[in-house]
C-alpha cells in the first residue's frame, strides 16, 4: 500500500512539474525566443565548456543527495547531518562494535590525550534526572538546536587538555569543552546534530556518591526529527577518565599518560614501541650479575589485585642488580629476587601483597595496602678493645656468607686488617679519646656503614683515661 502511495504521489509531482514548465515556455516564449537566437550566435567551444561543467555540478550534486547520512568524525563521537526515519536507522550513525579492550594507543589519541579502553552494550542504563540533579532551564522552556551554555562544576574539577576545568562549555550536539571554538580539547558522548524539545527534551548535571560527575542529554532528538530519539551522558572522573553513553551504547575512556602512553610501566623513551602494551612486559624480568654470589639474594613472591598495575622496588642504596620495576599482571604471583641486608620500599598503585618468600628471616611491614618495606637484616658488629695500641677486634657479620669485604675512612687511628680481623696502631700522642673507626661493609656492589671496636686511646692514664673496668 505504501509503495502504491509513493508512486501515485511521484506521477503528481511529475505531472505538476511539467505543467509549470509549460507555463513558463508559454509566458516567456518571447523572451526564450530571443536567448535562443543569442546562445546560436556564440561560439561552439564556449558552449562545450559551459555543458562540461553543468555536467559535473549535476553528478556532485547528484552524489550529496544520493549518500543519506553523512559522517564525520570528531573526537570520540561521530558527528551526523541528515535523518532517517526511526532511531534504528539513525543509531547507525554511532558505533556499535562488540566488547573490546585496547591493547595500546593511537597517534591521534595521544593528541587528544584520550585512548579508548572499552565498548559495550548497556540497554538498561537509565539517564533519568536524579533528585540532586540541575536542569538547563533555558533548553528545558525554550529548546535549542545549535547551542551552549558554561556550566559550573560545583567544586568538582576535570582535566582536560591543559586545563584543570571547574567549568566547561556545553553543547546540544552532545559534547563538552575547556574552551569554545576548541575542538582538540572536548569530551563527546555523541556530537551528533541534536535538537531540544521544549518541555520533553532536559539537558541536567549531576554529582553522584562515588565522587565522578554526570552530564546528561535526556530525550533529545536526531537534527529536528521527534521521530529519532537520543539520550547520551558524559560521566566524569576526577582522574581525567569518562565514560560516554549513546542511548544503550557505553565506551570508555582513559587518560593518556603524558610520560607513559601505552601504560605498559615503561617511560616512552625506554620503550620500544611507546604505542603498545607490551606483553614481554608484565611480571619481573631480572638476571644476576656477572660472577654474582647467588647466596647474597633471597626472593619473595608478590601478587597484585584489582587491576594490572605498575610495581617499584626502591632499595636504600645502590647495588649490582638493579632495583626490580616491572608491570604485574593482576592475580599473577610475581617472583622477585632482591639482596639480603638491603632495605626495599615497595609501592603500587593497586593492593599489593607479599604471598611468599624464600626465608622466614625476610621481614615485611605494611604501611598501607599499596606500600610496604622488605628486608632481611643483616648484623654487622665489632668486638669492644680495652687495650690501647695494636690491639685486634673482629668484625661479624650475619648471615656470614654474604662474602663482603671492610673498608675504613676517617679513622684518628691507623687500622690494618687480616680477613675478617682488625688490629689498631696508636701512638702515645694520640688523644682521639676512644673513637670507634667508621667505615663500610661491602658486597654485591651494595655499601653498609659500619663501626670498628673503640681503639682503647681514651682509657690510657696519659690521655687522662682510666681502665673501663674502674670506671
Amino acid at each position: 500500500m505504501d509503495g502504491i502511495r509513493e508512486f501515485l504521489t511521484d506521477i503528481c509531482l511529475v505531472g505538476a512539474a511539467a505543467f509549470s514548465v509549460a507555463w513558463v515556455v508559454f509566458v516567456n516564449r518571447g523572451r526564450l525566443a530571443r536567448a535562443a537566437e543569442f546562445v546560436s550566435r556564440l561560439p561552439r567551444s564556449s558552449v562545450a565548456v559551459f555543458l562540461f561543467f553543468a555536467a559535473i555540478a549535476t553528478v556532485c550534486a547528484q552524489k550529496s543527495g544520493t549518500n543519506g547520512l553523512m559522517r564525520t568524525t570528531e573526537h570520540a563521537g561521530t558527528a551526523v547531518a541528515g535523518t532517517e526515519d526511526g532511531w534504528r536507522r539513525a543509531s547507525q550513525c554511532l558505533p556499535q562494535p562488540p566488547f573490546r579492550v585496547a591493547e595500546g594507543v593511537s597517534a591521534p589519541s595521544v593528541v587528544e590525550m584520550f585512548r579508548l579502553e572499552s565498548e559495550t552494550t548497556n540497554e538498561t542504563h537509565s539517564y533519568a534526572m536524579p533528585t540532586n540533579g540541575t536542569r538547563c532551564e533555558k533548553w528545558w522552556r525554550r529548546g535549542a538546536y545549535e547551542d551552549v551554555f558554561r556550566l559550573d562544576l560545583g567544586g568538582f574539577r576535570f582535566p582536560l587538555g591543559t586545563n584543570l576545568c571547574d567549568y566547561i562549555w556545553v553543547y546540544t550536539w552532545g559534547m563538552a569543552g575547556a574552551r569554545l571554538r576548541d575542538a582538540t580539547n572536548r569530551v563527546v558522548a555523541t556530537g551528533v546534530p541534536m535538537s531540544a524539545v521544549p518541555r520533553r527534551s532536559q539537558f541536567w548535571s549531576a554529582a553522584t556518591t562515588n565522587g565522578t560527575h554526570l552530564l546528561t542529554w535526556q530525550d533529545f532528538f536526531l537534527n529536528r526529527d521527534t521521530n529519532t530519539p537520543v539520550s547520551a551522558q558524559l560521566e566524569l572522573f576526577p582522574n581525567g577518565d569518562y565514560i560516554a553513553r549513546s542511548n544503550e551504547f557505553e565506551r570508555v575512556y582513559r587518560r593518556v599518560n603524558p610520560d607513559d602512553w601505552d601504560d605498559d610501566g615503561y617511560p616512552n623513551d625506554a620503550d620500544q614501541n611507546p604505542y603498545v602494551f607490551d606483553e614481554g612486559g608484565f611480571g619481573p624480568h631480572q638476571t644476576l650479575p656477572e660472577g654474582a654470589n647467588e647466596d647474597a639474594y633471597c626472593w619473595v613472591d608478590i601478587v597484585v589485585s584489582n587491576a594490572n598495575a605498575l610495581v617499584t622496588f626502591t632499595g636504600d642504596a645502590p647495588s649490582a642488580l638493579p632495583d626490580p620495576r616491572f608491570v604485574a599482571r593482576v592475580g599473577e604471583t610475581n617472583r622477585v629476587t632482591i639482596l639480603i641486608g638491603k632495605t626495599y620500599i615497595v609501592t603500587c598503585p593497586m593492593p599489593i601483597a607479599v604471598v611468599d618468600k624464600s626465608s622466614a628471616d625476610i621481614d615485611v611491614q605494611r604501611e598501607s595496602p599499596t606500600e610496604m618495606h622488605i628486608c632481611w637484616p643483616v648484623e654487622i658488629y665489632a668486638d669492644e678493645v680495652q687495650m690501647r695500641g695494636g690491639a685486634a677486634f673482629a668484625m661479624v657479620v650475619s648471615p656470614g656468607w654474604l662474602g663482603g669485604r671492610f673498608t675504613w675512612t676517617n679513622s684518628c687511628c691507623s687500622v690494618s686488617s687480616s680477613g675478617g680481623a682488625f688490629a689498631y696502631s696508636c701512638s702515645g700522642s694520640c688523644t682521639c679519646t676512644g673513637c670507634a673507626a667508621l667505615g663500610y661493609y661491602t658486597y654485591e656492589s651494595y655499601c653498609r656503614p659500619a663501626c670498628g671496636g673503640a681503639c682503647g686511646c681514651g682509657s690510657h692514664p696519659e690521655n687522662g683515661g682510666g681502665d673501663e673496668e674502674g670506671e
